[in-house]
């Protein structure tokens, strides 16, 4: 799954002719949110992933049905690592979220729809 969207965006940030920097950022951000998704087994079913560029403005966008990932502003410390299993998935949102520009995250109904935003 990783590669597949490691592949789509390289792909299409070429055709795009995004910079090479936001579509590494942007596939490194997709990557972490993915892997966490999937490791934790909080996304209870298939994780799409779509993208769309405009000169200006990279963004991915992961739908997924299951729990919402947390994406807190601080690093979690090494004593909430060590004595809380979610702990992990909060480092894991804590690296998204600085990876990106905006993060914006929403709920519609069974879904989440997590908004990456890269700016070029």
């Amino acid at each position: 799954a990783y590669e597949i969207g490691r592949q789509f965006l390289e792909r299409n940030g070429g055709l795009w002719g995004a910079r090479r920097d936001v579509v590494n950022r942007a596939i490194d951000a997709s990557s972490e949110a993915l892997e966490a998704l999937r490791a934790s087994g909080i996304a209870a079913h298939a994780i799409q992933l779509g993208a769309r560029y405009d000169e200006v403005n990279l963004d991915v966008v992961l739908s997924y049905q299951g729990q919402a990932l947390e994406f807190p502003t601080e690093r979690p410390n090494i004593e909430d690592l060590l004595a809380d299993e979610r702990s992990q998935l909060r480092v894991a949102g804590y690296i998204v979220r600085r990876s990106v520009d905006r993060l914006n995250h929403r709920t519609e109904g069974p879904w989440h729809r997590l908004g990456l935003h890269f700016e070029h």
